[in-house]
């Protein structure tokens, strides 16, 4: 998944760059190359979450256009009431 060509060049707190250096002493690897790996997981776990965030709010819509009638089936336009509970309202 690494790009040779791609450059990234950052600069860290030296207690991270000692973890880094036991991480990748650990597993026997160059420390860049460590580091790519670790970037790489960091960034595709954050997309995760981007992605979940993204994906709820979509289905959010959807359903709020069915709850207030504006979905596909305009022909048959029902509004269903949205029900608050005495536990939101306090």
């Amino acid at each position: 998944m690494s790009l040779e060509k791609e450059d990234l060049r950052t600069k860290h707190d030296p207690d991270i760059m000692n973890k880094l250096r036991d991480i990748s002493a650990y597993y026997g690897m160059e420390i860049t190359r460590q580091a790519a790996i670790l970037f790489e997981k960091a960034v595709v776990g954050e997309w995760h979450i981007v992605n979940l965030g993204l994906e709820r709010i979509k289905r959010n819509e959807r359903m709020r256009d069915i709850v207030v009638g504006e979905g596909n089936d305009r022909d048959n336009l029902v509004k269903y009431p949205i029900q608050i509970s005495d536990k939101e309202k306090a």
